[in-house]
């Protein structure tokens, strides 16, 4: 009896040393996917502000065309087409439905890319950021309220989104006012008649802005802020496409985004010619900048495309919001160093509010990835 349990007990143990060994494999395969991904995302912040500062060192001196979509859109072209080529997959989808749907996401992100760098044009780099960041509230929003109009693309709302939406709103408020309530400020002091009528003394206004940055109008704050948050609203439709065409491969989706963009920038050259990139306008060392701001715009995209398959999307935002202090101090906004207190308390509701909206869409999306996978009736 005792010579049967001995070859039983030493295979429980051999199975027991193989789960141990498979489960230390694991933990060490995790986490180096984790550091990994990590490294990527620490890179796209890196990268970010740099092509952020670009931006403003070229804006110092001359405007950034507005067509400067063409040039991101023909290194997409290339790029992409190369990768395509490389792939098993045609550079169409096979179904009428994809080719559509395909299509439609290289317009919509050719106009987010439009709307990006308007932002980071008219914005301090740091307002750009902490606006950015509610993108989650706005893919929780959105849905919510589309419910009334469409039943089949809405999402009902429960008490945690309600708060959710009501915290992101008051930040926005309390962020929104101080930098609207700030220009009017250095507006009134940088005016010659504001206290030449008075008597008073006129203090000179501290440049404190690390880059050389044009004086910030009333009018150009708030088409920023229109621009930062209509790249929002745009990212929604992309987002919902995405999910319509997950069998296409990124490369596809790149090649015509980079089509889109290419189409969306010609049609912009013949509404503003004295800022197109074919008016002559620009020498050849502004090309050599454009060429290099589009570059790493697309690097960026691809860094943080790679980075979420390693790491989670919670985990990747709230990396990624290392990026905002960052700007602040790299460069700071022309009335003050560092956000008033209203400014911090309004950003301190918007990011606590982002980080909460990607936990749930992040346990929504695993929720729905399980109900989809024990589904008897999903056909294969």
């Amino acid at each position: 009896m005792s010579s049967v349990k001995m070859p039983l007990l030493t295979k429980v143990k051999d199975q027991v040393k193989t789960d141990l060994v498979l489960k230390t494999n694991l933990l060490k395969l995790t986490l180096m996917e984790w550091f990994v991904g990590l490294g990527l995302a620490t890179v796209s912040i890196g990268l970010t502000i740099f092509t952020a500062v670009l931006v403003k060192c070229f804006e110092a001196t001359h405007d950034l065309p507005t067509n400067l979509v063409i040039i991101r859109g023909v290194l997409q072209i290339i790029l992409f087409a190369v990768a395509v080529a490389q792939g098993d997959q045609f550079i169409l989808p096979p179904t009428r439905r994809e080719k559509l749907l395909v299509i439609v996401r290289g317009f919509f992100t050719g106009f987010v890319f439009m709307t990006n760098i308007a932002a980071l044009r008219f914005l301090p780099l740091g307002d750009v950021f902490t606006i950015f960041t509610t993108r989650s509230v706005f893919c929780i929003l959105i849905p919510v309220l589309t419910v009334c109009s469409s039943k089949r693309f809405g999402k009902p709302i429960d008490a945690n989104k309600l708060c959710l939406v009501l915290v992101a709103s008051l930040g926005l408020y309390l962020f929104l006012s101080s930098k609207f309530g700030e220009v009017e400020l250095t507006e009134d002091l940088m005016s010659p008649d504001s206290s030449a009528d008075s008597g008073d003394v006129v203090l000179p206004v501290p440049k404190l802005a690390f880059l050389l940055e044009k004086p910030q109008s009333y009018n150009t704050v708030q088409i920023g802020i229109a621009m930062a948050f209509l790249n929002l609203v745009l990212s929604m439709p992309i987002v919902c496409l995405e999910k319509m065409i997950e069998g296409t491969s990124a490369s596809i989706q790149s090649f015509w985004s980079g089509v889109g963009g290419f189409l969306i920038g010609v049609v912009a050259s013949f509404f503003d010619s004295t800022t197109s990139i074919f008016s002559g306008y620009y020498s050849a060392y502004e090309f050599y900048m454009m060429l290099v701001i589009s570059i790493c715009f697309i690097m960026i995209a691809v860094l943080q495309s790679q980075a979420i398959k390693l790491i989670s999307t919670p985990a990747l935002n709230i990396i990624l919001l290392v990026q905002i202090p960052v700007a602040y101090f790299v460069c700071p906004n022309e009335a003050e160093v560092m956000p008033d207190f209203y400014t911090m308390m309004g950003m301190l509701f918007i990011l606590s509010s982002s980080m909460v909206g990607d936990w749930i869409l992040h346990l929504e999306e695993k929720q729905g990835a399980q109900e989809l996978s024990t589904n008897p009736y999903l056909e294969i």
